[in-house]
């Protein structure tokens, strides 16, 4: 064919076939211009980026969907079939089978309108209603009720799996879907052979605030529901020609690739007409029958596994533990899914299938050109490279403008969300004990006698203090990935351990522990993160990573209220629940570190070569370390000898100070302020503030402080605004002034902490230089928590004023010093323009 082929398409034909083909030079088939093994690389690392954005989430979602759906055998067993009376009759049943009404009815109208309503929108609507239809159930109080509900959750449901399906499928070749598949599948059942154990956790809440524990699993599984439904708003994927989380050419690649095999990479109109043509196929009925055949066991077991146990004489405990272990030993047959070859397809599905083309009229535009003028380039990388060595084409220098922006949006989800993840649970396996002493360890270990619970609070930074710098220097020698999953499984035993110690001895032992593990964890995090962006871009990173581990370590006195109502059962206190829970909760996120999270730019494995070389030339650009010298001894006592190092890592001890007395003490001073135990985990947690309002300032101060390019002054501010809270904490007589003085310290601590951190990382060049920066600003904080833990004593319960008074003159030399170190560089003449490798919060003085 020559090049004149027309360039819009002829009408689809009903079979799916196209009439508009074009030559080997028009189609992007080997992407025009580009050698072989690029494409290749290019391929594979986008299949692999859409697998991380597609299947984790779709996955999980899927699998609220099936916990969702048959929890209804589990609440029974635990006592809603006494209290609902659906022994009556046919009432269980009734109940059980109503939900498929809607969803049959409803599976394919969902599906049609798909596009029409959007992806997101969509899904992120059902996964909400469910998950409120869900939570509902566990306050019904007739069968009738239940049913009703049982209704809904079959309409909200509905559309949700075949949409999923859809989506899957719509990515891939024929031949890699089944194993896509396989894994969202995997993931559903595997999540959901947890939901028995989870369910009889949730059970021992039997009484709790006058609710019956099966409502419990309802209520406590909906408000889940609910808060993935509100992440898939964010993060849910659509179909690829629509999507924004690859490249131009990685979704000209995915899409061509689709094309070549099926060809329906574009769109067709969806009409009644073709609706009905394709229910004519007696194929799709065969499918569906033979479907239905394979899921009607599932279904059969779902809801009557429970029983049958219960039945055979099992207990209600080990009936429901059981049938976790069913699940999860279906879930181990996904992985041994056959890959589907071409053999395997009918052969009069193989028609002859035409290359992909890009027309004006398609939904997405993209031309063969559009990928082939800034792709070219060589990297020459040697051990002791730096990034000069990065040799890029002439022309192809510069980026498009939304290259880099796609680019920069897709870091920030693959880096931020996880580190975040990881550290909030370090911040809550480290700030748990104030919450444990108010829901009763004191009195169980003896910890009011002397100074036990300040030794034993001040005895975890000793070890954090002294092996934050030797973590950091060897996190490239054991590699990221390795290094920190280890620390986590590492400190997460310690967590748990320390809900089985009878002794406060032993809890001192187990608290040293804890700081061996956790000591190069928060530098070590803080260290990738700098490494990725730009001087004026870290500090509102930093930020988003900071409140985002807060938000979610907020929520540990809430956690620990919620665990502490477990308060004997399996003969253990509700303090110690709160240790053994987030204990394997912790061992359990080291498998999710080792998959996910991110290592140096140099070494990533999730960007193509060209955003890899994008990411490395800008950072060269603005401080010239983007490959890692080699990290010797004699380095390390070079930069040791830096005086502003140890400004830096000064000024954050003394911002800290504050955090830390407030994490380990705040519901203990709501204690002794008055308030139940209740009240005061409660009024501690992120969801009720002081928490709330650091959001809003840390990320305002963030945004002017690189936008201006400025740190000590916004330092300062902070510093004062923190001034202020202690000041009413500690001295006003009213208890709602001492709390609002919480507010404002947590304001200045949160906004000051990612600018100090932002400040020291900012001023220096080199990865070796970086890694001691970040461990000895971080180690010296440790001191700060040594402090907070030694000058709030137990003896000055419960208004701590010796305390107060002493972090009222912290704040004071806080602000004295980031003053001198401002201006010490001044006198020391480090003023360069900014993108120099100078200090960077002088750039102001001379901009470029």
């Amino acid at each position: 064919m020559d090049n004149s082929a027309p360039s819009t398409p002829t009408s689809t034909p009903a079979t799916g076939t196209r009439n508009d083909v074009l030559s080997d030079d028009e189609r992007p088939g080997g992407i025009t211009g580009l050698p072989q093994e690029q494409v290749e690389e290019i391929t594979k690392l986008a299949l692999r980026r859409a697998d991380f954005r597609l299947l984790p989430l779709l996955g999980m979602l899927n699998a609220l969907s099936l916990i969702d759906r048959s929890n209804l055998g589990l609440a029974r067993t635990a006592g809603m079939g006494k209290d609902l009376s659906l022994g009556i009759g046919a009432r269980y049943s009734i109940v059980s089978c109503i939900y498929f009404i809607p969803y049959i009815l409803l599976e394919l109208p969902s599906n049609l309108f798909l596009r029409r309503l959007g992806v997101v929108n969509w899904l992120t609507f059902l996964a909400i209603s469910w998950g409120t239809v869900q939570l509902a159930m566990g306050f019904v109080t007739t069968w009738k009720h239940l049913m009703l509900c049982r209704v809904l959750l079959g309409a909200f449901e509905a559309g949700f799996f075949p949409a999923l399906v859809y989506i899957v499928t719509s990515w891939y070749t024929r031949h890699e879907v089944q194993k896509r598949l396989a894994a969202l599948y995997i993931v559903g059942v595997f999540v959901g052979g947890f939901s028995a154990i989870f369910a009889y956790v949730l059970t021992l809440l039997n009484g709790k605030q006058g609710i019956a524990g099966w409502s419990w699993i309802f209520i406590v599984e909906g408000a889940i529901t609910i808060g993935f439904g509100i992440l898939g708003w964010f993060y849910l994927p659509t179909f690829p020609e629509q999507n924004t989380f690859l490249t131009t050419i990685e979704t000209s690649i995915v899409l061509n690739r689709v094309e070549k095999d099926r060809g329906d990479s574009v769109p067709d109109d969806i009409s009644t007409g073709k609706v009905i043509a394709h229910l004519s196929d007696w194929k799709i009925w065969v499918f569906g029958v033979m479907y239905m055949c394979t899921t009607m066991p599932s279904y059969a077991i779902s809801f009557f596994l429970t029983l049958i146990l219960r039945g055979m004489g099992w207990s209600t405990t080990a009936s429901l533990l059981l049938v976790g272990q069913q699940r999860q030993g279906g879930a181990i047959q996904g992985f041994s899914s056959p890959r589907l070859d071409l053999e395997d397809v009918s052969p009069g599905y193989l028609h002859t299938v035409p290359p992909f083309p890009f027309h004006s009229n398609s939904t997405r535009v993209m031309s063969a050109d559009s990928f082939t003028s800034d792709i070219k380039k060589e990297k020459d990388v040697s051990k002791d490279s730096s990034v000069s060595s990065v040799k890029i084409e002439s022309g192809s220098s510069g980026y498009d403008a939304v290259f880099e922006k796609r680019t920069l949006r897709y870091l920030d989800w693959r880096i931020l969300p996880i580190l975040a993840l990881a550290y909030s649970f370090a911040l809550i396996d480290r700030i748990n004990l104030g919450a444990a002493y108010a829901a009763g360890m004191d009195a169980d270990l003896g910890l009011r006698h002397g100074s036990r619970y300040s030794i034993i609070s001040c005895i975890y930074f000793v070890p954090y203090f002294f092996l934050q710098l030797p973590g950091n220097l060897v996190l490239r020698y054991f590699g990221v990935r390795n290094w920190l999953s280890f620390v986590i499984v590492a400190w997460g035993s310690v967590q748990l351990g320390m809900g089985f110690v009878h002794q406060w001895g032993w809890l001192v032992l187990c608290r040293a522990l804890l700081g061996v593990f956790e000591a190069s964890f928060f530098p070590a995090l803080v260290f990738i993160i700098s490494t990725w962006y730009k001087r004026h871009e870290v500090q509102k990173r930093l930020a988003i990573f900071y409140l985002l581990s807060i938000t979610a370590g907020g929520l540990s006195p809430l956690l620990a209220y919620v665990l502490s109502l477990l308060d004997g059962k399996g003969n253990l206190a509700g303090w110690r629940w709160i240790f053994v829970i987030e204990g394997i909760i912790t061992i359990l996120l080291a498998g999710i570190t080792y998959l996910f999270i991110p290592e140096f730019p140099d070494q990533n494995r999730f960007l193509t070569k060209e955003q890899t070389e994008f990411v490395l030339k800008r950072i060269d650009e603005d401080r010239g370390d983007a490959l890692p010298d080699e990290i010797t001894w004699a380095k390390v006592l070079l930069h040791l000898r830096d005086w502003t190092i140890w400004g830096y890592g000064t000024i954050f001890l003394l911002a800290s100070l504050p955090s830390y007395a407030q994490g380990f003490f705040l519901p203990i001073i709501l204690k002794g302020m008055g308030w139940s135990k209740t009240a005061s985990l409660l009024l501690a947690s992120f969801s009720v503030p002081p928490y709330g309002p650091t959001i809003i300032t840390t990320m305002v101060m963030a945004h002017y402080a690189d936008k201006y390019k400025h740190r000590s002054g916004f330092i300062a501010g902070c510093t004062i605004v923190c001034l202020i809270g202690l000041t009413l904490t500690a001295f006003a007589k009213q208890d709602a002034v001492r709390y609002f003085g919480c507010f404002l310290i947590n304001a200045g601590n949160s906004g000051s902490g990612p600018s100090i951190l932002a400040y020291s990382v900012n001023n220096v060049v080199s990865h070796s230089k970086r890694s001691v920066v970040t461990a000895l600003t971080i180690s010296l904080s440790s001191i700060g928590g040594i402090i907070a833990t030694t000058v709030f004593r137990a003896a000055d319960f419960p208004r701590y004023v010796p305390g107060m008074y002493f972090l009222f003159h912290d704040v004071i030399w806080d602000v004295t010093l980031t003053i001198t170190i401002r201006f010490g560089c001044i006198h020391c003449g480090t003023i360069f323009d900014f993108g120099s490798f100078g200090c960077y919060d002088l750039s102001l003085l001379h901009p470029k």
